[in-house]
């Protein structure tokens, strides 16, 4: 199965299952996020893992199942947590390009008040 299709299905089975939620189907809910969760997962989808974690856990805690809730919880906390690693990692890239870009610019115009 092509990746982009992979990304779509992710995203519907994510819509399908807040549709699910929200009528009250938790069952079919929590089916319908692992489905998603298992897709988003596959294709490094994290904005769509993580709100298919968010429903997952609502749903196993509505049926009484905190200790999964509580489990799947430790999962998504520690996928939030690899998220802020990255994207501290990229800001601090970032940061050290515009930094050596801001060094290279004052040494070009101190070049040209040379000559």
């Amino acid at each position: 199965m092509p990746k982009d299709f992979k990304i779509g299905l992710a995203g519907l089975n994510l819509f399908k299952a807040h549709y699910a939620y929200k009528t009250k189907d938790y069952d079919l809910a929590i089916n319908l996020y692992q489905q998603a969760i298992f897709l988003a997962k596959e294709t490094n989808n994290l904005d769509v893992l993580k709100k298919a974690y968010n429903g997952y856990i609502e749903c196993l805690a509505l049926k009484g199942n905190y200790k999964k809730a509580y489990d799947i919880g430790k999962i998504k906390d520690s996928l939030s947590l690899e998220q802020s690693k990255e994207e501290i990692k990229k800001s601090a890239d970032n940061l050290t390009i515009s930094l050596k870009n801001a060094k290279i610019k004052e040494e070009l115009k101190n070049e040209e008040l040379k000559k």
